[in-house]
C-alpha cells in the first residue's frame, strides 16, 4: 500500500520557512534523510516483531541527530510516544512493533537544532499477518474439534460391540 505523498496529506507539514514555535528552526539548507527500509515489507507471522529502520546520512557542521517516527496512519495524526525516538546518531533504528501496518519517516537535526524537513516512505510495511490471540482462538478451537472427533470415535467404536 502506498500512502499519498506528504504534499497530499491532511497533516501540518514543516514550513519552507524558519519558524520558531518550537524553539528549533526548520531549515530547508539541511538535507532530508533517504528512506530506505522497510519499503512494504512484512515481518512475521505471529504477534510483535522487530523492524530495523534504515535511512542515508545527513551531513552538517556540529553534526547531525535524526528523528524517527512509525504510525498506524499515513498522516502521522497520532504518533504513540513510545513509536517516536530523537536524538540518534546512527543511521538505523530497530524497534519492536506491535500486529499492525504501519508508515515511517524520519528527520534531521545539525548541532544548531535547526530541523530539516520530514522524509516520509512511500510504503507502508506489515507486522505480525496474525496477532497471537488469533492463533491461539484457533488453536484452542482446533483442540475442541479434535477432542470431539476423539470422542465420537471412541463412543462409535463402543456401540460396536453391542450389536
Amino acid at each position: 500500500t502506498t500512502p499519498p505523498t506528504p504534499s497530499q496529506s491532511s497533516s501540518p507539514q514543516p514550513s519552507s520557512s524558519p519558524s520558531t514555535s518550537t524553539g528549533t528552526t526548520t531549515s530547508k539548507s539541511l538535507s532530508k534523510p533517504a528512506t530506505l527500509e522497510p519499503k512494504g515489507q512484512s515481518f512475521g507471522v505471529l504477534g510483535s516483531q522487530p523492524v530495523n529502520f534504515i535511512w542515508s546520512q545527513v551531513s552538517a557542521p556540529g553534526g547531525v541527530t535524526y528523528t524517527l517516527e512509525v504510525s498506524d496512519n499515513y498522516n502521522f495524526s497520532s504518533v504513540n510516544p513510545a513509536m517516536k525516538v530523537t536524538g540518534l546518531t546512527q543511521t538505523n533504528f530497530t524497534m519492536v512493533l506491535e500486529p499492525g501496518t504501519y508508515y515511517w519517516r524520519v528527520k534531521a537535526t545539525n548541532g544548531a537544532n535547526n530541523e530539516g524537513e520530514w522524509s516520509y516512505s512511500l510504503y507502508s510495511f506489515k507486522v505480525g499477518t496474525f496477532p497471537a490471540w488469533l492463533i491461539a482462538l484457533g488453536a484452542a478451537i482446533y483442540i475442541v474439534l479434535l477432542c470431539i472427533l476423539i470422542k465420537a470415535l471412541i463412543n462409535r467404536r463402543r456401540n460396536r460391540y453391542y450389536y
